[in-house]
């Protein structure tokens, strides 16, 4: 079950989302509505404790943050090496599309 997501039963356990400039969590039948503020403290709580949860680890700084994008960017610059390849791209096009892609991201 994750964001959004439905029980066997096909009932709605937990879902968020966006509503009027505030953040509405739904658990079952109960909500909580939350300043975006608060919401974006919730949210940096529930992944550090679902990345210690994951690894035993604590988090060490902004590990968690440079690890996630990092994923995303490996996902996202080899996808991008396999189709420009597959297109016979030239060599120095492609790094400069990856180049590009990534600067986007972190900019």
């Amino acid at each position: 079950m994750g964001i959004n997501g439905e029980s066997e039963s096909n009932a709605a356990v937990l879902s968020i989302e966006e509503r009027d400039g505030a953040v509405v969590v739904f658990i079952g039948t109960t909500y909580a509505i939350l300043p975006p503020e608060q919401a974006m403290a919730v949210g940096e709580l529930l992944t550090r404790y679902g990345y210690h949860a994951k690894t035993g680890q604590e988090v060490q700084g902004k590990k968690i943050m440079s690890e996630m994008i990092q994923n995303k960017l490996y996902q996202r610059a080899s996808l991008m090496i396999k189709n420009l390849t597959d297109r016979k791209t030239k060599p120095m096009r492609i790094a400069k599309e990856v180049v590009d892609a990534v600067l986007r991201e972190v900019t």
